[in-house]
């Protein structure tokens, strides 16, 4: 879960029954108006990043044709679906993301045969 950087929203997992996930953004104090899901049932990794510019949040989820965890990227205001970000080794596992506190780079661990290291991206901000 992670709070906007204004404190107005929270973008967090949700779980149905059957135990499939949503990705949820909805607005502090009002969890029925104004929620939205932003991507439903899908595999996705507990974690999300939301840039300090307020527009955009990043989280890991399973790339369909890879079969492995990428990090994927929304703007919270608008319909558009999550995009894949780009640049990433898509022989890896690529998760736990997290933006540096003047949004110039995307920090994330990519892990490939049980072996993790520190990757950063910069923003396209």
């Amino acid at each position: 879960m992670t709070f906007s950087p204004d404190g107005q929203r929270i973008c967090f997992l949700g779980r149905h029954e059957d135990k499939t996930l949503d990705v949820v953004v909805v607005p502090v104090g009002d969890s029925t108006s104004g929620l939205k899901v932003v991507a439903g049932r899908v595999p996705v990794y507990p974690d999300f990043a939301w840039h300090p510019g307020g527009d955009r949040v990043c989280f890991t989820m399973k790339h369909p044709e890879l079969g492995r965890f990428q990090i994927y990227g929304f703007d919270p205001d608008s319909d558009d679906p999550p995009t894949l970000l780009a640049g990433q080794d898509p022989e890896q596992h690529n998760r736990d993301s997290c933006c540096t506190p003047d949004g110039t780079q995307l920090i994330h661990v990519a892990v490939e045969k049980r072996r993790a290291q520190f990757c950063t991206a910069e923003t396209k901000h």
